[in-house]
């Protein structure tokens, strides 16, 4: 994929329909820092909430199909089903920390309110990206071989409700990139 923005879903290729979500999610986090440098607290807020509002759908499709496998099953995983639901929780959580802090911060924005802004941010970043590699070096692949039938309800899942959200956001998205270009002109 080329685009991190950009999300084109195979079919039975849920591995790499995750991994593109999390670019995805990753890129509208980047950006609201990219708004952030250039001083403008309300975009670097709109894609901030680009970023939790698909973050939620994410964690709330993993949480409810991890639900659904049994014990038994997990104990060939290298991690618990119980871990990447409490770092789901502990990053949700986060989340509202960062959202909360952005929208705390003045309209006007000085370079150390930006600076940081954007290093309280990288702890939230680095607790993302560790789960997101997680989830792609292990736990997709173990839930697909240990749970078929879970791995497919995932597929459908994340095919329906996570296009449904990107596809929401591609024209909010595209008007907030417009913007920032304008503000970097």
């Amino acid at each position: 994929m080329n685009n991190p923005l950009t999300i084109s879903p195979r079919e039975g290729d849920t591995a790499s329909t995750v991994a593109q979500y999390h670019r995805y999610i990753d890129e509208l986090l980047c950006l609201a820092q990219q708004a952030l440098v250039e001083k403008d607290r309300d975009l670097a807020l709109q894609f901030w909430q680009l970023h939790i509002a698909m973050l939620s759908i994410h964690v709330a499709i993993e949480d409810d199909c991890l639900a659904q496998v049994s014990g038994e099953e997990q104990k060939q995983w290298r991690w618990p089903a119980s871990l990447y639901v409490a770092e789901h929780a502990k990053i949700i959580q986060f989340g509202s920390k960062v959202e909360a802090r952005l929208k705390a911060l003045p309209e006007v924005l000085t370079a150390p309110q930006i600076i940081a802004e954007i290093d309280f941010q990288r702890s939230y970043k680095n607790l993302l990206q560790h789960h997101e590699e997680r989830e792609e070096i292990a736990l997709l692949q173990e839930m697909a071989s240990t749970s078929p039938a879970v791995m497919a309800l995932f597929d459908r899942r994340i095919s329906q409700q996570w296009q449904d959200c990107y596809h929401r956001q591609k024209h909010s998205l595209t008007l907030l990139q417009q913007h920032l270009v304008r503000l970097k002109g």
